[in-house]
């Protein structure tokens, strides 16, 4: 059994971040998750707050201050961002670390962050689905194709890939409200597949405490 902490980075600056995921690989845990939001909508900052660097962003630093220790999203919000931008960030924070990173996603929950980002909600399980295979095809070859409802592409290199191969696991978080089942056809022999709820602040800050 492998261990690991969500840092709850709507609380953190960046260097409290570092400070902890540098701890839990001195602890011995196997892994940091960061979880992604790119608007706070009131129902995100009643229960968290409003600050929420791009997560992305945060685990390609961390994989430079790192040595061991798995890096994970937990989890980027697939509607979020174009398929291929997210495969590319993807496959950059594995090749920055080495090979640690674990790609959790999900299909979202706050549909007014989908209606300020002009997304559709209700179909945010099919164009999640749509978009796991498209960065899987991303993901198995210099010049990849892929053609879907809401992406296809061809003809282009797509580079850096990820180190590991074929990709980077793939796990998958949410409940079963957040219509996470349509994403199980495209996750075949992804790498493993994980349902929870959303984090509960309370518990976390106990957990940091615990870490700390």
């Amino acid at each position: 059994m492998k261990y690991g902490v969500v840092l709850p980075i709507w609380q953190l600056t960046v260097a409290e971040a570092e400070s902890l995921a540098l701890h839990a690989e001195e602890l011995g845990l196997d892994g940091v998750f960061v979880p992604d939001h790119i608007l706070a909508k009131p129902a995100t900052t009643q229960h968290y707050g409003g600050h929420w660097p791009d997560p992305f962003s945060l685990l390609a630093f961390l994989a430079g201050r790192t040595r061991r220790i798995s890096l994970g999203a937990s989890v980027i919000v697939l509607p979020y961002r174009n398929a291929l931008v997210a495969a590319k960030s993807a496959a950059t924070v594995d090749q920055a670390s080495g090979g640690r990173f674990i790609f959790g996603v999900g299909v979202g929950w706050d549909e007014a962050e989908f209606v300020d980002l002009r997304l559709p909600f209700k179909e945010r399980g099919r164009l999640s689905d749509d978009y796991i295979r498209a960065i899987k095809a991303a993901f198995a070859a210099d010049i990849p194709q892929y053609s879907g409802k809401y992406v296809s592409f061809a003809g282009a290199t797509f580079s850096p890939r990820p180190v590991q191969r074929p990709h980077p696991p793939i796990w998958v978080g949410g409940s079963p409200r957040q219509r996470v089942r349509p994403l199980g056809a495209a996750l075949r022999g992804a790498g493993g597949c994980v349902a929870s709820a959303r984090p509960r602040p309370r518990r976390d800050r106990e957990g940091l405490r615990d870490l700390a």
